[in-house]
């Protein structure tokens, strides 16, 4: 009798354990798809930035940013990013090579990844609304605006503090 109630405490015991693994696993797998919020889009996401801010690599770390906000923001074009020698504050989109430019005067005043990646996810915002997945009508201020929107959301979905879009708002 003893030996049945000890066989059926250590089933109940292994049964127990493997119960707790694969619930475990299962809420570390939902908040990992939560809070990357890659349920967004189909697409492999891309090299994740490292959230430093490394003077040394510039433009591998603008276009891994970059990068990681076109994914974020369901971008299914191939975006280029390059960064310009130049001291000014600057950030363009070459629209006939699909390139956004940054300036390492705009780079450098970036205080943390969070402010750049808000810089690069307005262009792409821009972008956005050029390709038409977002409306092309209205002033140039409304696209400003509109691009802005944009751009905290994609934030946001990126895993990014959308508050940082705040220092470049004109």
């Amino acid at each position: 009798m003893v030996d049945v109630f000890l066989d059926l405490l250590i089933m109940l015991i292994v049964i127990t354990g493997f119960v707790f693994v694969i619930v475990d696993s299962i809420s570390w797998i939902i908040q990992f798809v939560i809070h990357r919020r890659w349920y967004r889009t189909a697409k492999s996401p891309p090299e994740q930035p490292e959230k430093k801010h490394p003077q040394n690599d510039v433009e591998r770390h603008v276009r891994v940013v970059g990068e990681w906000m076109c994914y974020a923001a369901g971008m299914s074009y191939r975006v280029n990013f390059q960064v310009e020698d130049d001291p000014h504050i600057r950030a363009w989109i070459g629209f006939s090579d699909w390139t956004i430019r940054i300036t390492k005067g705009f780079y450098n005043d970036c205080r943390s990844e969070d402010e750049l990646a808000a810089v690069l996810a307005h262009e792409i915002g821009h972008l956005a609304i050029k390709i038409g997945k977002e409306s092309d009508s209205g002033s140039r201020i409304d696209q400003e605006y509109k691009a802005d929107q944009l751009a905290a959301s994609y934030l946001s979905n990126a895993g990014y503090d959308p508050n940082a879009l705040g220092k470049f708002l004109w």
